[in-house]
C-alpha cells in the first residue's frame, strides 16, 4: 500500500461509520460529501442535455421557449452519433424533454418535426396530437386543495 493511503476499514473506524459509507470517490471526496443519488442523476441529465444542445443546437433548445417537435426515432440517431452517452441516461433525458408541457403544447396535427440538424423530418399526426393533448390534460393540476390529506367533511 502506498504511503498516506487509508484503507476503507480505517476510514470507517475513524469516522465511526459503516464501511460502505466510508468509501471515497476517485478524487478523494468522502462519500458523505457527494450529493444523494437522485441529485447525481439530475446533474448527469443536465450534462447530457447540455451536450445535446451544444452538438445539435438547431434541434435541442438551450431554453424551453425554443423547443421544436423532434423526429420519430431520434433516439437511434443520437446513439449512432454519440455512443458515449449511456442508453438509459439518454432515454431518461429524452423522456423528460418530450414529456414537458412546453413540448407537448407544440404537438398539434400537421406541425413539422425536425431531425438532429434542424431539417424537416415528418409531421405530427392527428393521433399523436390527440395523445399529446391527453397527456397535457392528465398532467395539469385539477384545482387547489383546501385541506390536508386527512381532512374530514
Amino acid at each position: 500500500m502506498a504511503p498516506g493511503t487509508v484503507t476503507i476499514e480505517a476510514a470507517a473506524a475513524a469516522r465511526k461509520l459503516k464501511p460502505q459509507r466510508a468509501i471515497t470517490a476517485q478524487n478523494g471526496t468522502p462519500a458523505s460529501d457527494r450529493p444523494p443519488p437522485r441529485e447525481q442523476r439530475r446533474i448527469q441529465h443536465e450534462r447530457i442535455r447540455a451536450q445535446l444542445a451544444k452538438r445539435f443546437p438547431t434541434c435541442f433548445a438551450a431554453n424551453c421557449g425554443q423547443k421544436r417537435p423532434l423526429k420519430i426515432g431520434i433516439y437511434r440517431d443520437i446513439r449512432t452519433l454519440m455512443p458515449e452517452i449511456p442508453g438509459k441516461r439518454l432515454s431518461a433525458v429524452l423522456s423528460f424533454y418530450v414529456g414537458g408541457w412546453d413540448y407537448l403544447r407544440l404537438l398539434v396535427a400537421g406541425a413539422q418535426r425536425f431531425d438532429l440538424f434542424g431539417e424537416p423530418a415528418g409531421e405530427v399526426s392527428a393521433e399523436q396530437a390527440e395523445h399529446a393533448a391527453a397527456q397535457l390534460a392528465a398532467s395539469r393540476p385539477r384545482g387547489r386543495r383546501t385541506g390536508g390529506r386527512n381532512e374530514r367533511r
